[in-house]
Order: C-alpha cells, then structure tokens, then sequence
C-alpha cells in the first residue's frame, strides 16, 4: 500500500510538473500563444510577417501616447509583454490591469489601456497596447527593462476592482481561466496600497485619455468610471 501511494504521489508530481512546463512554455512562446485565438476573432496572427517594434507613422512616446501603442499578439500577449516589465532605475517590479480601450489614428482596431503600478507604490503609469499583431515589440517604453522570460504573472486583461487592491485576487481568478492552473507573482500582496492609492490620485486624471470606452459605455476619465463603480 505504501508502495502504491508513493507511486501514484511521483505521477502526480511528474504531471505537474509537465504541466508546469507547458505552462511556462505557453507564456514564453509568440507560436503556442497564437494558437489559442479562434482565427476568426485574430486573423493577422496567422500571418507570416514581422511584427514592428513601433507602428508605422507612430508619433508621441512609445506605449505612454495612443499614437504609438505597443504592438504585441492577443491578450495573452498583451500579459506576458507586460508581466516581464521592470522599472529600469531600480529593477522594482511593475503590476498591470486593462482599464479600458480608445481609438487611434495609427491602428482600425481598438487598443487597449492598461495602468501599471509600482511595487512600492510610488509609481504610476498608463500604457497602450496594440493586439492584432502576430508577434510582440522588441522595444520597451522609456523607464523601463524587460526581463527574459515570464515565470509568473503580474496582471490581468480585464478591469480589477479598486486597482490595485484586489489585484492579487484578479489576477488568480484570469490565471485559473486562461492557464489552468494558479500562477501569480507573490509579491503582488506585498503592493503598498495606501501609496499606490496616492500616486493614482494624484496621477490618474493626468494620465488617463478622455473620452474611452469602459466596458461598451462611456465615461470621461477613469476616475469618473470608478466613482459610478462604487454608486
């Protein structure tokens, strides 16, 4: 009996481990990723063509302006582009959720908003995102670096309630739907919240476009979005 257990306690791991590893594969490889979209819904990613560090006729700072978005493949691209980012002056990590989308005069599709927060806290930004491309930018926005492979992830495509507060939660939750099993970066629960709360405050109606579209409706600014949220 003890035999057996142990027998079946080594499959269990070795699949998880297997799993693990596809997973990792999964997050780090631009091919396996365009292979989950339903090619009705990404036609572009099946193409064989390279996909540019900026989009042509891009004008503004690169990911901060919506007239020069980060191209990248899908959501699950949008996630591991900027689940690799880290702030260049410190090497502090960043935490992300999709706020919204806009328009713009470089792409026919929507791009997508994300707000990225520091681990401290002190740190806020609001980058754009291109998706309908078959691969991902090489470059970075300025401030930042990137790491080489994504291990874990740092946010969500979909709008977390009271960023970052429920972050950690938010980011399980999309883990479990698109991956299948929990992979979330620890230290996500370590975000000074009463800091980060500040510096969007602070920041926040500086930063974010007017005029997006949240959830097929529309608000003003971000903040006039979450005011209506908590109504």
């Amino acid at each position: 009996m003890r035999r057996k257990a142990f027998l079946r306690q080594d499959r269990n791991a070795i699949m998880e481990t297997r799993i693990l590893a596809h997973v990792r594969r999964l997050l780090n490889d631009d091919g396996w990723q365009n292979r989950m979209y339903p090619p009705e819904l990404f036609p572009g990613l099946s193409e064989d063509r390279e996909t540019p560090d900026e989009l042509p006729g891009a004008s503004g700072a690169f990911g901060r302006d919506a007239h020069n978005p980060i191209p990248c493949n899908g959501p699950i691209g949008e996630l591991t582009y900027l689940s690799r980012l880290r702030l260049s002056g410190t090497g502090e990590k960043v935490f992300f959720h999709r706020a919204g989308s806009v328009g713009s005069a470089v792409s026919e599709n929507p791009l997508d908003i994300f707000e990225v927060i520091s681990l401290s806290g002190r740190f806020y930004d609001v980058l754009y995102m291109d998706m309908y491309h078959p691969g991902k930018s090489g470059k970075q926005p300025a401030g930042y670096i990137a790491e080489d492979s994504v291990e874990e992830l740092r946010g969500l495509t979909n709008a977390s309630r009271d960023f970052p507060e429920n972050l950690y939660a938010d980011i399980l939750d999309e883990s479990l739907c698109v991956l299948g099993i929990p992979l979330v970066d620890e230290d996500v629960r370590q975000i000074d919240i009463e800091r980060a709360r500040e510096s969007i405050r602070q920041r926040r109606t500086l930063s974010f476009p007017w005029q997006v579209r949240l959830y097929g409706k529309g608000y003003q600014s971000l903040e006039d979005f979450s005011i209506r949220r908590r109504k």
